[in-house]
């Protein structure tokens, strides 16, 4: 038989790091999160996830965060096919190079799936 929120409350009670337990139940399961191991815990994500409409993600101003820690990591834009970062673009040197220089970059945008094909 599932209990009610308050029998698991009242039975978390009676040890002493209830405080810091989080408890979820579900289908006659109950399971019991440290909640300060759940803070500090690495978010391990698989599978296809949603973000609904109006959900920001909200980034520390200290040290800053990265999307993908490494250059073969493959990250894609918009349903672009992931890629992995793309390589420099060199530094044009005159008006001739400036185009082919500026055609080699949106490529490598498209690539990405930041700008539309």
């Amino acid at each position: 038989m599932a209990k009610t929120i308050s029998q698991i409350t009242d039975e978390l009670a009676a040890t002493p790091e209830a405080a810091d337990l989080l408890v979820i139940s579900n289908g006659g399961v109950t399971k019991k999160i440290s909640v300060s191991n759940l803070v500090s815990a690495a978010l391990n994500l698989s599978g296809n996830k949603t973000v609904f409409d109006g959900v920001n993600l909200v980034l520390g101003t200290t040290t800053g965060t990265k999307v993908g820690t490494a250059t073969a990591q493959k990250l894609g834009f918009y349903n672009a096919t992931p890629v992995i970062q793309p390589t420099a673009v060199a530094n044009a040197t005159d008006a001739a190079s400036v185009i082919t220089q500026l055609n080699a970059l949106l490529v490598k945008l498209r690539t990405l799936g930041l700008i539309a094909t």
